[in-house]
């Protein structure tokens, strides 16, 4: 088990430490002895019980142990179904901002953008070039390969020369 989430189940025991009696009832013994088992012992987190749960600055880790707890043992059905909606609802948001964040096509596109303004200015180059009367001519050249019988004298050659 991580540390992190040995820190996070101490939060998270620690906020159920404040509970009332009642609501201390309906989470399970095993529950609640995992977490105090499992816990950091060496981390005590004091929080103030007049803040509340929002604003508390807790774990990632926390706030999911939490969310599982509110689901699992105090919420009616109705409130299930609600906060299960909002689950999804934040989990489809996330993954549109993942999604916007490394999307490919944008990736693409963005690079596509910039190649062409490269292009651009390359060629914004080349007409203040032209316009200084600094005109270099870039001709293609072509490679002839020559004939087989040239290549074969020249092997042949060489073999005597390395002979010697």
């Amino acid at each position: 088990m991580t540390e992190n989430y040995k820190t996070a189940l101490s939060e998270t025991w620690c906020i159920i430490e404040q509970y009332s009696d009642e609501d201390k009832k309906r989470i399970p013994e095993k529950i609640k002895r995992y977490i105090r088992d499992n816990r950091n012992q060496d981390y005590n987190p004091n929080f103030d019980v007049n803040v509340h749960l929002k604003d508390l600055e807790l774990r990632p880790e926390t706030k999911g142990l939490l969310a599982l707890i509110y689901q699992s043992y105090f919420c009616n059905e109705q409130e299930k179904i609600e906060f299960e909606l909002l689950l999804k609802e934040n989990a489809r948001k996330k993954q549109e901002e993942l999604s916007q964040k490394y999307d490919i096509n944008k990736t693409f596109e963005d690079n596509y953008q910039r190649s062409i303004s490269s292009e651009e200015n390359i060629v914004e180059d080349n007409t203040v070039n032209n316009n200084t009367n600094e005109k270099e001519e870039t001709q293609l050249t072509t490679y002839q390969e020559a004939p087989w019988y040239k290549k074969l004298f020249t092997k042949i050659k060489n073999l005597f020369r390395r002979n010697k």
